[in-house]
C-alpha cells in the first residue's frame, strides 16, 4: 500500500518538474538538408537551448549526439 502511494505521488511530481525544466520551445519549422557524408540540421529556439540533441536510439554514439552545454544561442546548426 505505501509503496502504491509513493508510486502515485512521483507519478503527481514528474509532470510538473517536466515542465518547469524544459521552458523552450522549436520555433518554426526544424531544416533538414541531407549532404554526401551526412546530415545536417538547423533550428531555433525561443530561448538559448541548453541540453542534447541525439539521434533516436542512439544517445550514447557519440557520433550520433550533439551537446550544447552551455550554448548561449538561439539557432544551432548541427553537422
Amino acid at each position: 500500500m505505501l509503496l502504491r502511494v509513493l508510486h502515485g505521488l512521483v507519478v503527481l511530481l514528474i509532470p510538473s518538474v517536466a515542465s518547469f525544466m524544459f521552458d523552450n520551445e522549436i520555433v518554426g519549422e526544424p531544416k533538414v538538408d541531407c549532404e554526401d557524408t551526412m546530415l545536417a540540421l538547423t533550428f531555433k529556439t525561443r530561448k538559448p537551448f541548453s541540453g542534447r540533441v541525439y539521434v533516436q536510439g542512439l544517445s550514447d554514439d557519440e557520433r550520433c549526439a550533439q551537446g550544447f552545454a552551455k550554448n548561449t544561442n538561439q539557432s544551432r546548426r548541427l553537422l
